[in-house]
């Protein structure tokens, strides 16, 4: 049972990159059941400002340099740092918050590589570093959407070309938390740059956050504004009348209490 234990675990935390250690309880079982990956250095346990983080150690890094894993186990992203781990992590808890309401993850976009580091050494266009998660409404939204607007979804080719597009029912998930979560100066950068997008998607920009403290009053104002010019353009018979589609959705990913 053990070694049953322990492979999940291992490659539970290998595959997703960084996961908590209480989602890996919560998932596997109490840490005396696989605290040994710890001990031989196949995991690492860091501590952040998201709580205690496992990622891959450095007997597992040092065995994939050698001997790739198998193929079967799909990639294995490079996850290190503190920041990384932390925001990592808490991507992916944002991303099983939303699964749990019936979305699903469509691509990840990731950060281009720069001219140094480990990307730029292996000759790849982009990092582990995921900036935005693509995700698909749930059936019943999408159906609702598209007896409204159509398919408005490019064929599976178009994706396979590295292209990203933004269509119908696919909304931007931002999650990050190595600096205390996304602040109301960067959530306007945001919304300024998928304003468009957002007409595209006729679903609202998934922000993840600690606590909703000034972003709630921010929210509220874009939405206001938002629905009073739809409504003067539906009077001024400019465009159908529809439902009006949110258009920031935060959801709520707090901080774990601290120990005394």
């Amino acid at each position: 049972m053990s070694d049953l234990i322990w492979g999940q675990v291992f490659w539970g935390v290998a595959q997703a990159g960084a996961l908590t250690t209480r989602r890996v309880i919560s998932t596997y079982g109490p840490k005396p059941n696989w605290d040994h990956l710890l001990e031989k250095k196949l995991l690492r346990e860091v501590q952040t400002n998201y709580g205690a983080v496992l990622t891959l150690g450095q007997t597992a890094r040092a065995a994939f340099h050698l001997t790739p894993p198998p193929r079967e186990m799909g990639y294995i992203p490079y996850v290190a740092g503190p920041n990384a781990v932390a925001d990592r992590a808490y991507l992916l808890d944002a991303i099983a918050l939303l699964e749990a309401r019936g979305y699903k993850v469509a691509y990840h976009v990731y950060k281009r590589a720069g001219k140094v580091g480990g990307a730029a050494r292996r000759g790849v266009k982009v990092t582990d570093q995921i900036v935005r998660t693509v995700m698909r409404a749930p059936e019943t939204k999408m159906s609702r959407l598209q007896a409204l607007y159509g398919k408005g979804e490019p064929p599976p080719l178009y994706y396979q070309l590295g292209k990203t597009p933004e269509v119908l029912g696919h909304v931007s998930l931002y999650a990050t938390i190595s600096s205390a979560g996304i602040k109301l100066a960067q959530l306007r950068r945001l919304y300024k740059r998928h304003e468009r997008d957002l007409d595209k998607w006729h679903g609202p920009l998934l922000i993840a956050v600690p606590e909703e403290g000034d972003l709630g009053g921010y929210v509220r104002l874009v939405e206001a504004q938002y629905r009073a010019n739809i409504e003067r353009l539906v009077k001024e018979g400019l465009t159908p009348e529809r439902p009006i589609q949110p258009r920031i959705k935060l959801l709520t990913l707090p901080l774990p209490e601290r120990r005394a």
